[in-house]
């Protein structure tokens, strides 16, 4: 099957019900993902990525306590995979601050234009 979205090609998609305090991996083709849930002061939500190698990508979700879920309205470029950008859209829903998360996800693909040489 293959499912597009517009200029997108979904890699993969699902929902991930998270153990409470505990990181949620992904794991393909030699590249990790390492998904934080995480709190501090001030209650505001926050989405941060931070590189920990070539091939290594920590992605924290600070303060995703709402119980309608929050999410990304547009795909964030992750970077590259397989020759295309990797985009990721995600929904994230909470019981509360001292609950599991649970996790919607979309991985996308998107061609890269050639250029005119």
């Amino acid at each position: 099957m293959k499912i597009i979205c517009g200029d997108y090609q979904v890699y993969d998609s699902g929902v991930v019900v998270c153990v409470k305090d505990k990181d949620t991996i992904f794991e393909f083709e030699g590249f990790k993902f390492i998904f934080k849930f995480l709190n501090s002061e001030g209650g505001i939500p926050k989405f941060e990525t931070q590189l920990i190698s070539n091939l290594e990508l920590e992605i924290k979700f600070i303060n995703f306590d709402k119980p309608f879920g929050i999410g990304s309205k547009d795909p964030i470029e992750i970077g590259m995979f397989n020759n295309k950008k990797l985009y990721l859209l995600y929904k994230v829903d909470s019981i509360g601050k001292d609950a599991g998360k649970t996790l919607s996800y979309t991985w996308l693909l998107k061609e890269i234009p050639k250029s005119n040489e």
